[in-house]
């Protein structure tokens, strides 16, 4: 059977009346209209924020060449949100992807928005060049649910498609794609694509969408949501007064979001949000884990894969260890689930019960904030113009219970920049300052360099430059790494 005659018997097949499937034509009539809400596309649910990113995106949209756009990233970070907001004032077709066989619903929509397609000969030139008359765009979400372009019946429609017509044909992705899938899609046509990875906001972008917010709320609300707008939009300024009374209702927000969010991308759910909870309470070993949850090696290999393909956790070797090395950590990305299973998980009984207590959430979430806030240092420093020290590696390093999470190595030179990032504590001065010298002559003695540096990220500045002998001190401030242009220093 031809690819002509598959699609002339799906249309026949769509083409209910009212008289033999009312019932069934009641249904369909009610997702159609959710369909041809989501046309009109007249009120997002996020507030939208035009940052430079989306620009990039934008002009990806309407100024390229290309006719094959791939679009992806992480869970609820906008994409769907954005190409909208782009494609509002054009004529375009969305489609969401909710089941394996969707080319018969995805006909269906077609006809309802357009009905006079149904009088055209099936699926031939005129049909195609009178839909490109018709509509610009052509969006397909959640491609993952259903890998769209190994449907051959799919992949024939969209090359008649784009052999008749000026439509650019948009796929939305969750999951990342590399240039392998992209050389597998189409491979036997010209048309071009190309893939735009959408990535979270930045720690400045913050406030864009919460203007008043303080340089300290940011970091926090960084630390605790990511740069993820659904969750932005969500949280309201003063921060730690919007975590009191979400505590104080038994975190709705949260538990809910997490299920919501675990099944995007998996069925078995236990499985995995034991393994995420091992990881957000520092049992961060392949081993640890294994042990905790009672796993054969070999299977627990296969959920770990899993979340790290999702992005959700990633593995990490120490700075200048081998990449086959087998001392590897693993890590929860996404600083909404790591705030969830670290302090939500383990307490959410004492929350149901009203028993808890906001100065302990405070101290509980130091150590987050610092690794979130570490995290973005490491991401900014290489942007930095360090005219003191030039650097080829850069990383974490670790050895059994000591982690360094902002480690900088020079290899010519045998020079060593160390960073470390304080928040507020209440403890004495004296005691941070014992616990920073010891754990910095721990890792000096380990690598033995020529030179080191001590590049603090604080508020402590003028106690602290003169208590280290041993290294060249350099401080900087948060707001001078993440909501000021960068400088040299």
């Amino acid at each position: 059977m031809s690819f002509l005659d598959d699609l002339e018997k799906l249309k026949s097949t769509s083409m209910v009346t009212k008289r033999k499937t009312s019932k069934k034509e009641h249904v369909v009539k009610k997702k159609r209209s959710i369909i041809a809400q989501k046309q009109k596309n007249e009120d997002f649910p996020l507030k939208f924020i035009e940052t430079d990113q989306y620009q990039q995106l934008k002009d990806l949209i309407q100024e390229s060449n290309y006719s094959v756009i791939h679009i992806f990233g992480f869970f609820q970070v906008g994409k769907t949100t954005s190409v909208l907001n782009i494609v509002n004032n054009n004529p375009y077709f969305y489609f969401y992807i909710r089941k394996k066989d969707e080319f018969d619903s995805f006909l269906k929509s077609i006809f309802y928005l357009h009905p006079d397609l149904q009088l055209l000969e099936p699926y031939k030139v005129p049909f195609f060049k009178t839909l490109g008359k018709k509509i610009q765009y052509i969006i397909i979400d959640n491609v993952d649910k259903f890998d769209i372009l190994n449907s051959k019946i799919f992949n024939e429609f969209f090359i008649q498609l784009l052999s008749n017509t000026s439509i650019k044909i948009i796929f939305i992705h969750s999951l990342s794609i590399n240039r392998l899938y992209l050389d597998q899609v189409f491979p036997q046509s010209s048309f071009t694509q190309i893939k735009f990875q959408l990535s979270p906001i930045k720690i400045h972008e913050l406030f864009l969408f919460h203007p008043t917010i303080s340089q300290d709320e940011a970091l926090i609300t960084f630390a605790l949501f990511g740069g993820i707008p659904k969750y932005l939009n969500q949280i309201s300024i003063p921060i730690w007064q919007f975590l009191h009374s979400n505590l104080s209702i038994q975190a709705p927000l949260w538990k809910m979001e997490v299920e919501y969010f675990l099944l995007q991308y998996f069925k078995n759910l236990n499985v995995y949000i034991e393994i995420l909870a091992c990881i957000a309470q520092n049992k961060k070993t392949l081993k640890e884990i294994r042990l905790q949850l009672n796993m054969k090696s070999s299977d627990l290999s296969q959920y770990l894969q899993n979340l790290m393909q999702s992005s959700i956790i990633k593995r990490e070797l120490p700075l200048l260890a081998k990449k086959n090395s087998r001392i590897g950590l693993y890590f929860i990305q996404v600083p909404f689930l790591q705030f969830y299973f670290g302090f939500i998980f383990p307490n959410f009984s004492n929350i149901a019960m009203h028993k808890f207590s906001i100065n302990s959430l405070h101290q509980s979430l130091s150590l987050q904030i610092v690794d979130v806030i570490s995290e973005q240092v490491l991401i900014y420093l290489p942007k930095m113009a360090l005219t003191w020290f030039n650097f080829d590696k850069i990383g974490s390093w670790w050895v059994r219970s000591r982690y360094y999470p902002i480690v900088a190595w020079n290899t010519k030179n045998q020079e060593l920049l160390i960073g470390k990032c304080l928040w507020y504590d209440n403890r004495p001065i004296s005691i941070i300052l014992d616990e920073i010298s010891a754990s910095l002559s721990f890792i000096k003695d380990f690598f033995n360099p020529k030179k080191c540096y001590l590049l603090l990220i604080d508020f402590y500045n003028h106690e602290i430059k003169s208590s280290f002998r041993e290294f060249k001190i350099f401080s900087l401030t948060y707001e001078q790494i993440f909501f000021k242009e960068m400088r040299k220093f």
